[in-house]
């Protein structure tokens, strides 16, 4: 999935609303067996100032033994509002 991901020196909105839009065509079943798609797509809510969405997803990922500690690093990381 990384190959879909904007370049960070020179991200646009645009960028990161295809890649929304591809991840929320994702079937839910698929997103559950895989949750770094899940946090790719919380990623991009970020990117896009979707801050509270993002939160959500975050949050709901946080109890998962795969990628727990990626979910810490970034709730750690981003300035969400509580």
């Amino acid at each position: 999935m990384g190959f879909i991901s904007a370049d960070e020196n020179a991200p646009s909105v645009r960028n990161w609303t295809k890649t929304r839009d591809m991840l929320q065509g994702l079937p839910l079943d698929w997103k559950r067996s895989f949750p770094a798609a899940t946090l790719l797509e919380a990623e991009t809510e970020i990117a896009l100032g979707n801050r509270a969405i993002a939160r959500t997803m975050l949050m709901q990922l946080a109890d998962d033994p795969r990628i727990s500690d990626q979910v810490a690093e970034i709730l750690q990381r981003e300035p969400f509002d509580n």
